[in-house]
């Protein structure tokens, strides 16, 4: 339905997983939907898929986009903005002893960009707001996550997983999906913004 007072279109969501487009014929910025419904742009995502899973900062006009209803919400309104407006800013300046290392998986043409982890202050050591759910795979289209039954049993697969601190050391166990016998290259971005008195191994 139109909302022809705030100039948005309402669209109906179920619980967890939703697949949503922008029925506008100009983008819309996700920011702009989040600051509509009151949601926090850095920890609410939506997934577009080009040959592998991405995360979007824009809804294009006719997409589909996977969404987590993580609030279990009615309806998400998407607004009716002008073409003009600014792309928001995907990153911000990291505070004293915060890191983030992004992990790329490329396999067999596909490549997926779209996890992360690292230590952020307003962090815990379980499930919060700078976590987010992974979209599943279909067929055997390569992914990387990591997996947290503890955290949702029914959707366990997370695309970011952030820590307080290292103290004194700290696991991040990755789980990597592909075709059988297909090499896969794991690229780590972002492996200098880790402190200089700390280690990395990868097993």
């Amino acid at each position: 339905p139109i909302d022809t007072s705030s100039a948005s279109v309402t669209i109906p969501l179920q619980n967890n997983w939703n697949l949503i487009t922008n029925p506008f014929t100009t983008a819309v910025l996700w920011s702009d939907v989040c600051a509509l419904n009151g949601l926090d742009s850095s920890s609410t995502k939506i997934s577009g898929f080009s040959g592998a899973f991405a995360f979007s900062s824009t809804l294009e006009p006719y997409k589909g986009y996977l969404y987590f209803n993580n609030g279990n919400a009615l309806t998400l309104r998407i607004p009716f903005v002008s073409s003009s407006s600014p792309l928001a800013k995907t990153g911000s300046a990291r505070k004293a002893g915060e890191w983030r290392v992004d992990v790329e998986l490329n396999a067999g043409g596909f490549a997926d960009r779209t996890t992360s982890f690292g230590v952020l202050q307003g962090a815990s050591f379980g499930l919060d707001s700078l976590e987010y759910r992974k979209p599943r795979s279909f067929a055997q289209i390569p992914t990387v996550y990591f997996g947290h039954p503890e955290w949702d049993n029914e959707f366990s697969g997370f695309a970011a997983d952030f820590r307080p601190t290292v103290d004194p050391l700290e696991t991040w166990k990755l789980e990597v999906y592909g075709k059988p016998r297909e090499p896969m290259t794991l690229l780590f971005n972002g492996i200098s913004e880790i402190p200089a008195q700390l280690k990395v191994y990868l097993i």
